[in-house]
């Protein structure tokens, strides 16, 4: 499974404050609802071309493999509706590579590499950060962090890759007729 490095931002004055531009990275499609509540959106496809195995773009980004900007507390939906994506499941890493690199993935029971000491660790509720799987709509998973999409859980570590990743390597008819395929991420 190919994975993104999450780059959060949570301030860009930061990021420029060191002389660097935060023009450079992709922040997606937003909008805020009335509520004040905030949502960002990626189209996701790979171009088959761009390497051995093909790299990510995004509709919203410039290139493959652009960096994207996060911003902690937003909601981002990950739309993998374009057939390219066939045998490309998205996954999310604190790392380049992920799973490929043996280094840590998003999961309710993983503690992020920022965690200290004297936090106590996400890792003992299952409430980690971690993606949400869907497929036409329906989450996959049991684990939530995110009331806007799924009530909110304790305890759950069912974050639905499970069962959305193998089904991109089911044939590709078969993939197709599976329907929309959707990962989000607060």
């Amino acid at each position: 499974m190919m994975k993104i490095a999450l780059v959060l931002i949570i301030l860009q004055a930061a990021v420029a404050s060191r002389g660097r531009a935060a023009s450079h990275l992709c922040l997606g499609t937003c909008t805020t609802n009335d509520g004040g509540v905030k949502e960002c959106t990626f189209t996701v496809k790979v171009d088959l071309h761009a390497s051995e195995l093909g790299y990510y773009t995004f509709d919203e980004c410039t290139g493959t493999n652009p960096t994207i900007g996060m911003e902690v507390g937003v909601t981002y939906k990950f739309l993998q509706y374009d057939r390219s994506n066939y045998m490309h499941p998205l996954g999310f890493a604190y790392f380049p590579d992920g799973a490929h690199d043996d280094v840590d993935e998003l999961e309710p029971t993983i503690d992020p590499p920022s965690a200290t000491a004297k936090q106590v660790p996400c890792s003992a509720s299952a409430g980690c950060p971690a993606p949400m799987y869907f497929q036409n709509g329906e989450y996959l998973g049991t684990y939530s962090n995110n009331a806007a999409l799924v009530n909110v859980t304790s305890g759950e570590d069912n974050f639905g890759l499970d069962d959305y990743e193998p089904k991109f390597f089911h044939p590709a008819n078969t993939w197709a007729e599976y329907g929309e395929f959707m990962v989000a991420l607060k």
